[in-house]
């Protein structure tokens, strides 16, 4: 008789750990390595007060706190020689703070990503909406632009959907 109750007590725990506990709604907008077997998440995390946004742009806090930045989703993913992607996505209070965002770091080489989206050797960016994202590489890695062109992709399908 203990144990059915044992039993549902431990299932009725795991089912709310992880409806609660295990899921954070910004695992939404981070990329799916799947078809990258040799690409690994290894930190992320969103900032969403301005201590904590402060702290991490640290000297460049002034120049977004000008484009009214409210969060940022942050990614970073490490290949199997240690170099790391840099994925930022922030969230500003208007299409037209992500726009203005966009233009500071937009680049002759256009892409077809968001609303719009340009490139340079292993950079990319784009704004979505009231979304602007920032992709680098620090390293070098062999084909970083079409990878960082795939992750971008992904990201920008996210945005468009949510």
């Amino acid at each position: 008789m203990k144990k059915p109750k044992l039993f549902l007590f431990l299932y009725t725990s795991l089912i709310t750990l992880l409806l609660t506990g295990c899921y954070h709604p910004i695992k939404k907008y981070l990329v799916n390595l799947e078809q990258y077997p040799n690409l690994v998440i290894t930190n992320w995390d969103i900032l969403e007060s301005q201590d904590e946004i402060k702290k991490y742009l640290k000297d460049q806090y002034t120049l977004y706190s000008a484009y009214n930045v409210k969060k940022i989703i942050f990614q970073e993913i490490t290949t199997s020689n240690y170099q790391r992607i840099i994925i930022e996505i922030f969230q500003t209070k208007s299409k037209m703070d992500a726009m203005n965002l966009y233009r500071r770091y937009s680049f002759i080489n256009q892409v077809t990503i968001g609303d719009a989206g340009s490139e340079s050797s292993g950079f990319l960016a784009f704004y979505r909406g009231e979304f602007f994202v920032k992709i680098y590489i620090k390293g070098y890695l062999k084909n970083s632009n079409e990878i960082i062109r795939e992750l971008a992709k992904q990201i920008d399908i996210k945005l468009k959907l949510r």
